[in-house]
């Protein structure tokens, strides 16, 4: 049998902005979960943003790498070397760029209630329009990251590393993914 994809909760940030992005209470009845973002923050001196992920409150023992991205037809992958989150590339989704511009992708992460460690697989991307490619391009980002800690996921928050807040209409869905 597939996989059964269940909604869980969904947020979607007012006309204000938000700080953070928090899904909290998470059931413990899933396998694995599935976020889908479709983000922007207020970051106004550079043309992305990273959004940095964060599991129960933690502020350690997460590690992150992003596997490549694809900008100028040039795939490229970098070390995100911080300990306190897991840090996934948002390119292109700040308020340098036109208003309608947001970046658009998933987080996947396999087993979360386990007694292992959790890994986490990212896909990121966005409609590029500043001139840094071709109009009409699309620039992708795929990430990967670890959060080494034995405890089973019960609350994730998302905050945007350079800018204060994510935009109005700002998005993400959480899904709960049960194995049959």
């Amino acid at each position: 049998m597939p996989n059964t994809f269940t909604f869980i909760a969904s947020s979607t940030v007012g006309s204000g902005g938000a700080s953070t992005i928090e899904f909290t209470s998470i059931p413990q009845t899933y396998t694995d979960l599935l976020v889908m973002l479709s983000t922007r923050t207020n970051r106004n001196d550079g043309d992305y943003d990273n959004i940095k992920i964060t599991f129960n409150n933690s502020t350690s023992g997460f590690s992150a790498r992003t596997l490549g991205t694809v900008l100028n037809n040039v795939f490229s992958g970098q070390n995100l070397g911080q300990s306190n989150a897991i840090y996934v590339l948002q390119y292109g989704s700040t308020a340098t760029l036109p208003a309608n511009i947001f970046a658009n992708g998933c987080f996947y992460i396999p087993n979360y209630t386990s007694s292992n460690n959790k890994s986490i697989i990212s896909d990121m991307g966005y409609p590029n329009s500043k001139g840094s490619a071709p109009n009409n391009d699309w620039i992708l980002t795929m990430g990967a990251g670890l959060w080494s800690n034995t405890s089973a996921i019960t609350s994730i928050l998302l905050d945007p590393e350079y800018g204060s807040s994510f935009v109005q209409y700002s998005t993400a869905y959480l899904y709960g993914i049960k194995k049959n």
